[in-house]
């Protein structure tokens, strides 16, 4: 299991990390095995707060309250602000860093269960977006508040009460689904899409095969297919060759480069081949579309 940082509590700070025989039978009661925290805390004004992990086997939300920080995954650096959610799955190496001016205030628990993907997966998280801007919500503060005093309010641990605890996250993670379902889940749909185009963007010249938009996705071959047709409305080879002929007609228009050139400019060594897919997309040939657009 991924173990929290050990940054220096302060006053006001709590972390509790429930005992190792404590998680292996929630693991296995029936109440708990679907859902359950093994550690959480509150690190108020965390200056000097870092953390880096390379291997990561739990799941993890970092609900900042206030401050800032810088958060670290596979697919780039991102700012944390007040009123931001975190999530980072199991299986995500990431790292994270509290601001030197102004350090971030966080709520934050691991957790494990049968259960945990999927409503990780009803937060809508993608590889391209671990963050949700929710802002600062009560009702969030309140439900991390509870779980703290269930874990941390007696000296000898009450399989009771850590049930009871996974409830609350429960709650919690259903709250969190039902406020992030509408106008956020749009916006990551749409930052999916910007940030698959701009890859294609960047190798207008070139060739890009599906394994990599893929993988620059943190997806299987298969979802990300699935998933890009269904908000694109079009395959991502067929968006990709829209892109092209859309810089072709660029430079055909702007420029006085033969059409081998330009086949050239956007990847394609046959000029032959290139004619024919323009046509098949534009309904004329690039030498037709210039004169049609000079003349």
């Amino acid at each position: 299991m991924s173990t929290p940082s050990n940054w220096p509590l302060s006053d006001g700070a709590v972390r509790y990390i429930m005992p190792s025989d404590a998680v292996r039978l929630l693991n296995r009661h029936p109440l708990s095995k679907g859902l359950f925290p093994h550690c959480v805390g509150y690190y108020p004004t965390a200056r000097n707060h870092v953390m880096r992990r390379d291997t990561h086997d739990d799941w993890l939300i970092l609900y900042c309250i206030d401050g800032q920080a810088k958060l670290e995954t596979q697919e780039g650096v991102f700012d944390v602000k007040g009123g931001d959610l975190v999530m980072l799955p199991c299986g995500v190496p990431h790292a994270y860093q509290a601001d030197n001016e102004a350090p971030w205030s966080i709520y934050w628990t691991h957790f494990l269960g049968e259960e945990a993907g999927m409503l990780m997966d009803g937060l809508g998280w993608s590889g391209a977006s671990p963050i949700h801007s929710i802002g600062v919500r009560p009702v969030l503060v309140s439900g991390f508040r509870q779980i703290i005093e269930l874990m941390n309010s007696t000296s000898e641990y009450s399989m009771e009460a850590f049930i009871h605890a996974g409830s609350h996250l429960r709650n919690m993670l259903t709250y969190l689904i039902m406020i992030t379902s509408g106008a956020v889940r749009k916006s990551v749909d749409k930052q999916f899409l910007e940030r698959v185009d701009t890859l294609m963007q960047d190798h207008i010249d070139s060739r890009l095969t599906l394994e990599i938009l893929a993988r620059h996705t943190g997806m299987s071959k298969s979802h990300f297919c699935h998933k890009y047709r269904t908000l694109a409305g079009q395959s991502p080879m067929d968006r990709f060759t829209c892109l092209k002929m859309q810089k072709a007609c660029l430079l055909l228009d702007t420029s006085m480069a033969r059409v081998a050139e330009i086949a050239s400019q956007i990847g394609y060594e046959d000029p032959y081949y290139f004619s024919r897919i323009f046509k098949k997309i534009q309904g004329c040939s690039p030498r037709q579309y210039r004169r049609s657009n000079k003349g």
